[in-house]
């Protein structure tokens, strides 16, 4: 029902809320973001299939090993990153500067 017992710091109960409501409002902003880009056809490459030997989705098809396809369901572009560290990287550049 709470979440301190007796005893705990008062303080440092208060800054644990604040904290998780700083990190809330941080998701809510970077949902805002994304959902403007998708909107304004920018994909954002938040998702992706990866390679696989015995591919289950078309979307696998053609892939390399360590290679990703970006299966974005509003924008997707098809793009395929060499790996999951430039996928990631992708990811980021379209968030911060709108870059496709």
């Amino acid at each position: 029902m709470f979440d301190y017992a007796p005893g705990d710091d008062l303080e440092d109960i208060l800054a644990g809320r604040l904290d998780a409501d700083r990190e809330q409002a941080a998701a809510e902003r970077l949902g805002a973001v994304i959902t403007w880009r998708r909107n304004h056809g920018i994909c954002c490459h938040q998702r992706a299939v990866g390679y696989s030997d015995a591919p289950e989705y078309p979307e696998q098809q053609g892939l390399g090993p360590g290679e990703l396809r970006c299966t974005e369901h509003t924008a997707g572009c098809q793009r395929i990153f060499d790996s999951e560290d430039h996928w990631r990287s992708a990811r980021r550049e379209a968030v911060d500067h709108g870059g496709r």
